[in-house]
């Protein structure tokens, strides 16, 4: 009530009725936090269990005050639901970032189709669609309304019902299907070559961060092996050699994720390196080269010989190729000429479809199935397309804090054994 009192401003109650109903959602949601001991025997433990939560807390994410008056100056009401479809599937690409273990491999393993479908709705994809499959939808829903009123309808009993405004075939919207059939290929194909070419971007990005994962433990290693100082020395070159391989990985990562990520950054920088180095390192305009920089002057300095130094060098010469790979991956998507030609193909395919699926259902009395069968197309097909959008740009939804932190641990081990 408190709330329908707010929302004066808005012209109908229908519309104060369904944003209060949107506010009653927010209140559950926000209650999640406190119920999350009572969740975790149902969710159990793993990446399927946090990114389920991650879901259930951002399905109907709303923001600060501020931000809820600028998206709906009107109604000073968060945007969730449906106006948010697009920013959820933004905000979840971070849930995306699993790393499997061998229960994880268990539980992927069983058979668990049926499930599947039941989970359908908590999708991240299908949330991302709910717009434009809603769109659909309502096209195919008017389709329908409009070829009942001049064309009638069929009861359960195939008994043929005359149409309230009158029998006229040349007002039923509805198109052959041929047309349909022999665009399917073409569209097919299109989308089959988008989302292999997606996915082989994000193979190349996993593979380049494998190799700067052993590239840094190749580097660690070596050095820890041929090193030839004793005592403090020895720990002090270790201990520079191990911060700056680390300080390398983590100002990719954070050059790949965006300014999001330079808060985190610099804490952590100030606490593997130091104010000065960490300053320095965050004031340079490309972070990670600076950072190789700063690791050939620790190869540099070495207590070893020179032929051995050469042989390090070439692990820095893989790290900064690896880097150039991912710029490479990260600046240049998947030709845009491409991806508009399919979006526009498969979105024209989709709103022209409810028009042939009358043709096939005009005649029975399950005319109605037309709205639910041309949801279903739209949302596997637009699936399709999303599947793709989301493995272009990969470093979003690679785990790449855990590489990170596999690197870190693998350097301190290597220091650890050299140092005995």
């Amino acid at each position: 009530a408190k709330a329908w009192l707010k929302l004066s401003v808005l012209e109908s109650p229908w519309s104060r009725l369904r944003h209060c109903l949107l506010q009653l959602m927010v209140v559950f949601v926000e209650s999640l936090p406190s119920c999350t001991p009572h969740l975790a025997p149902r969710l159990g433990q793993g990446p399927t269990a946090t990114r389920k939560l991650g879901d259930a807390r951002h399905l109907f994410h709303v923001g600060s005050r501020s931000a809820r008056a600028k998206a709906h100056p009107r109604s000073n009401i968060g945007l969730i639901g449906l106006a948010a479809a697009p920013l959820y599937g933004e905000a979840s690409r971070k849930y995306r970032r699993t790393v499997y273990h061998h229960e994880d491999w268990l539980k992927h393993r069983t058979p668990r189709r049926f499930k599947s479908l039941r989970d359908m709705l908590f999708s991240g994809v299908v949330r991302s669609l709910l717009r434009q499959v809603l769109c659909v939808t309502v096209i195919a829903a008017c389709v329908v309304a409009w070829n009942l009123l001049f064309n009638g309808w069929v009861d359960f009993s195939n008994v043929q019902h005359a149409a309230p405004l009158g029998y006229r075939p040349s007002l039923i919207l509805r198109l052959p299907a041929l047309p349909f059939t022999l665009s399917t290929s073409p569209l097919g194909l299109l989308l089959v070559f988008r989302t292999n070419a997606c996915y082989r971007r994000w193979l190349d990005a996993r593979i380049t961060w494998g190799r700067i994962v052993s590239a840094s433990r190749n580097l660690l290693r070596q050095a820890s092996t041929w090193s030839m100082a004793e005592g403090d020395a020895r720990k002090l070159e270790m201990e520079g050699l191990a911060s700056w391989t680390w300080a390398f990985s983590r100002c990719l990562a954070a050059f790949l994720r965006g300014p999001s990520e330079d808060h985190d950054l610099a804490a952590d920088l100030q606490a593997a390196l130091g104010q000065d180095a960490a300053a320095r390192l965050l004031s340079a305009r490309h972070r990670p080269i600076v950072a190789l920089r700063e690791l050939s002057a620790c190869v540099k300095n070495l207590t070893v010989d020179a032929k051995d130094k050469t042989e390090l060098d070439k692990n820095i010469i893989a790290l900064l190729e690896a880097c150039e790979v991912c710029e490479r991956i990260f600046s240049a998507p998947v030709p845009l000429v491409y991806t508009r030609h399919t979006s526009r193909f498969l979105t024209t395919w989709v709103l022209l479809l409810p028009l042939a699926f009358w043709v096939s259902f005009a005649n029975s009395w399950n005319q109605l199935a037309v709205i639910p069968s041309t949801a279903l197309s739209a949302l596997f097909l637009f699936g399709i397309d999303e599947l793709a959008v989301q493995l272009e740009e990969p470093f979003s939804i690679l785990p790449l804090e855990i590489f990170c932190a596999e690197i870190h641990a693998s350097t301190r081990e290597f220091i650890q054994e050299s140092l005995r």
